[in-house]
């Protein structure tokens, strides 16, 4: 597989000496542009040593209790676990890496890793926005029943997760293969799809990217919620709705609310780009919008856990 494109490295790999030891070629205002960032950087670096363990340790609480305890697996929870083990994975290879090179100061990976590493995080990515998509679809179908002679079952769940992987490696694949590329992005320690390229392949792909796999889920999640909580407002009228519903509700906007927080900024970031690839904006800006929607690793497992009260209560147990 070849990856077109150079890396984005020359202003991070600039008097690169500084943080090697050297100052032979370092001239004073670069030295404190450097120093500075060196800062940022290990400042970035201890909170996400705090991000990192809440993460691997809430969604690795998800996994293990659904394992542990029968009667939560059931299909409706497939695709929160599944959003949780995407969610493990974005730490374990996009997260965890990124730490280090913040704690230690170097700015990139080498070529072949930063291609790995932009792959996974943007698969790992798509597939937990898409599992809060088919949470809600799932959540629609089970409480309106608009398709009352299907019942909602294991089958259906693993169709939809499938469909939640397929779909998302079919968009990661072409940046390996010259729609795009793989590039450092921020603070160049970690790598996603090239945002600032501006040939018309990569502004195409980002073009495409966005609407088949932001815009797509995002309107399911609306309209799927949107149509559950109608309906319950109906049932409320007639004084049946049970409070497991009403729980589930609750939940599931919540949740939305914590998605849009987090990824949000970073679609609006890339949108920029794509749109307007002439607009220059800081490096330290720029991570801003990329670590909030690292950020979704942890939203997610807390509000599953703290308002789902069957997990509530393995963990009283």
């Amino acid at each position: 597989m070849k990856q077109k494109g150079k890396m984005n490295h020359s202003r991070f790999a600039l008097n690169a000496s500084v943080f090697l030891g050297s100052n032979a070629t370092c001239n004073s205002s670069a030295c404190l542009e450097l120093a500075s960032e060196k800062k940022y950087k290990f400042g970035l670096g201890v909170l996400m040593i705090f991000g990192t363990f809440l993460g691997i340790w809430l969604n690795g609480m998800v996994i293990i209790l659904t394992i542990r305890h029968k009667f939560l697996r059931i299909p409706i929870n497939y695709a929160v676990v599944n959003l949780s083990v995407a969610d493990m994975l974005s730490i374990v290879i996009g997260l965890c890496p990124a730490m280090d090179a913040n704690l230690q100061g170097y700015s990139f990976q080498s070529t072949s890793f930063c291609i790995f590493q932009g792959f996974c995080l943007a698969l790992f990515g798509l597939v937990a926005l898409w599992s809060v998509a088919v949470c809600a679809v799932e959540r629609y179908l089970v409480v309106c029943r608009p398709f009352k002679a299907i019942q909602f079952g294991k089958k259906h769940a693993i169709l939809a997760l499938l469909f939640a992987w397929l779909w998302s490696t079919v968009w990661t694949i072409p940046p390996l293969f010259g729609w795009s590329s793989y590039d450092v992005e921020g603070i160049a320690s970690n790598c996603a799809p090239a945002w600032h390229r501006k040939d018309w392949k990569s502004r195409s792909y980002h073009t495409c990217l966005f609407i088949c796999c932001f815009l797509a889920p995002l309107t399911i999640i609306l309209l799927s919620y949107g149509k559950l909580i109608g309906t319950l407002r109906k049932v409320t009228e007639t004084r049946t709705r049970t409070r497991a519903e009403s729980q589930v509700t609750k939940t599931a906007i919540i949740m939305i609310l914590a998605f849009l927080l987090s990824w949000m900024p970073y679609a609006a970031f890339a949108l920029t780009k794509v749109v307007k690839p002439e607009v220059i904006m800081d490096p330290q800006v720029q991570s801003i919008p990329m670590y909030m929607a690292k950020t979704g690793t942890i939203y997610n497992p807390v509000v599953y856990i703290s308002l789902n009260k069957q997990f509530c209560h393995t963990i009283e147990i």
